[in-house]
């Protein structure tokens, strides 16, 4: 079987499961980053877990076994100022399935693959990535919640709600959105149609 690396995931520094097909867990599968060796810290055939090596720079991860070799076809940062995301706003906060919302914050780390997007438990598709911004697309089904978004570095959630509309309903016709907390105290809110004919 041909040896091919087909995805690497930092999951949390200073560690990375790489995946890729014909791996080996015992000592003839050796890793490097941009060239140094590192330390496979546990693993199966097909998945290992290693340990990224004092001294890493960014640079492709390259796997040896026997005689095949292979390098990952990007980079692997390694960025020692590394910060977790931070979410400072989303727009639009009122959308249907299949709009793109943009998010704002920083340390939104813009790496291939690296950087997800959620809108409660459903990722959305992320297009393009800044350092402090990112475009995503609605998953279809997805619900009103929070938008988290993660990195290698940790996750972050919107202060602000994403109200997600039935189909057929429009957002221009929502002139504002109010939280309802259950069995909280307080007055009952009303659902208003004003003149223009838009809910608030």
């Amino acid at each position: 079987m041909a040896l091919a690396l087909s995805r690497v995931e930092a999951s949390a520094m200073p560690r990375v499961l790489p995946f890729c097909n014909a791996l080996r867990s015992d000592s003839s599968c050796y890793w490097r980053f941009a060239g140094i060796p590192a330390t496979v810290v546990s693993g199966s055939v097909g998945e290992l877990l290693v340990l990224v090596p004092a001294g890493a720079v960014t640079g492709p991860i390259s796997v040896t076994v026997g005689s095949q070799s292979v390098a990952s076809s990007t980079d692997f940062v390694v960025d020692q100022n590394a910060q977790q995301p931070r979410i400072d706003a989303i727009a639009p906060d009122v959308v249907n399935a299949g709009a793109t919302v943009t998010v704002t914050g920083g340390s939104l780390y813009p790496i291939p693959y690296q950087t997800t997007a959620r809108i409660g438990a459903r990722a959305g598709v992320v297009g393009s990535v800044q350092n402090t911004q990112l475009a995503f697309v609605v998953p279809t089904l997805a619900a009103s919640g929070k938008v988290s978004v993660s990195t290698p570095y940790g996750m972050a959630s919107s202060a602000q709600d994403l109200v997600v509309l039935p189909s057929g309903i429009s957002p221009a016709h929502i002139a504002g959105v109010r939280r309802a907390i259950p069995d909280a105290p307080g007055s009952m809110d009303a659902v208003h149609l004003r003149s223009d004919g838009r809910l608030l």
